[in-house]
């Protein structure tokens, strides 16, 4: 007998608002990070700053350890993108 696994598409309505949720929340770290060292900064810190259910937080992010290469995930592609400019000429 075959079973067959049924799949959904998510929403996008659901799509985006966990787009935005991992958004604010990676914001809210690094806001945080700005004003106190990583070992004063728990995840239910950044969930409450991010006005995010702790829950859902945990849902995105296992751990603030995740949460931290997130961020510096982000900061890398700034980064990248920066280099992609022509440097302006020297003086």
């Amino acid at each position: 007998m075959q079973t067959h696994t049924v799949t959904r598409a998510r929403a996008p309505y659901t799509q985006r608002r966990g787009q935005e949720r991992r958004r604010l929340l990676i914001n809210a770290v690094a806001d945080l990070l700005r004003d106190r060292e990583i070992d004063e900064i728990s995840l239910d810190d950044v969930a409450r700053r991010a006005g995010i259910p702790l829950t859902s937080t945990y849902h995105f992010y296992g751990d603030l350890h995740a949460l931290l290469a997130a961020l510096a995930v982000r900061y890398g592609e700034e980064f990248a993108r920066l280099l992609q400019r022509p440097l302006p000429a020297a003086k």
